[in-house]
């Protein structure tokens, strides 16, 4: 795997642990193992290693759509494979969809219930 690669796994699973709001380059790095100032030989910013990501995982979910769309012939087929592919994603309630992590803040009030 590239070291790219690397940095936008890291980067992803930040994202849908903790959110736009708290998305930290240096935790990024360090998950990694390489300087902060390294990154930017990967992404000229932090802007476009979220982008990265998004259309990553943009490419991925319309790669899992066209493959589902193939092999179910039934629109309930297709659908319930969808939800089990998202439900997947979001690791049991531990991670947030990345289709919504920019709209949230991982620890305003109503990302998760309230005790």
């Amino acid at each position: 795997m590239s070291k790219k690669d690397e940095i936008m796994d890291a980067a992803e699973r930040a994202l849908r642990k903790d959110g736009y709001s708290d998305f930290n380059l240096l935790k990024i790095a360090n998950e990694v193992g390489i300087q902060k100032s390294s990154l930017y030989h990967h992404f000229a910013s932090k802007s476009e290693l979220v982008s990265s990501v998004f259309k990553r995982f943009s490419s991925q979910i319309f790669a899992f759509l066209d493959r589902t769309t193939q092999s179910e012939d039934r629109a309930g087929d297709r659908l319930l494979a969808y939800i089990l592919e998202s439900r997947e994603l979001l690791n049991n309630g531990d991670s947030v969809c990345m289709s919504v992590v920019l709209n949230l803040n991982r620890g305003g009030a109503g990302f998760r219930n309230q005790e």
